[in-house]
């Protein structure tokens, strides 16, 4: 779902990432996997969480939305809303860990935010990285600034805690 730069009208929605995206963000989930992950700094993150039905650890990268952690505090957009697999399989029980800049934090505290925290989010990511934000909601898979509304696809966001 995307909305247009001067309102909230829904322009078209992306229920999953298309080929080209799910490519590209393959590419540093092999970075982690290889080891590397600290050459990613502190602005993606990889999360090991557990499914919710096999029990199995399934691995996801997320990218920081507001560059927070020297607060300790990770806020992390999830594009796809309460239907991606990962926030579920998070409701369902505790994330194993999450690996930034290098560290891993095994059993991190985390909170699902709401709907005004995911719109300072969205507008905080559109503030860092302006050119990529456009980019990505332009092609339906991020959001313009501005009210969520109620959609089924619509983003929700995570707060980690380094502690």
């Amino acid at each position: 779902m995307a909305h247009t730069a001067d309102s909230s009208h829904i322009t078209h929605i992306q229920q999953e990432p298309g080929r080209l995206l799910w490519a590209i963000n393959r590419i540093p989930t092999w970075i982690f996997k290889l080891g590397m992950g600290r050459l990613l700094g502190s602005r993606f993150a990889m999360i090991t969480h557990r499914g919710r039905k096999s029990g199995a650890h399934h691995t996801v990268i997320i990218e920081t939305a507001d560059g927070s952690i020297q607060q300790g505090r990770l806020v992390y957009i999830i594009a796809y809303g309460t239907r991606a697999q990962w926030y579920k399989n998070l409701k369902a029980s505790p994330a194993v860990s999450i690996e930034i800049a290098g560290k891993t934090y095994h059993q991190p505290r985390y909170e699902f935010l709401d709907k005004a925290a995911t719109e300072r989010a969205i507008a905080s990511y559109w503030a860092r990285y302006p050119k990529l934000a456009g980019w990505m909601a332009r092609n339906g898979v991020f959001f313009y600034p501005g009210p969520l509304g109620d959609h089924p696809y619509a983003p929700t966001s995570v707060a980690f805690y380094l502690d």
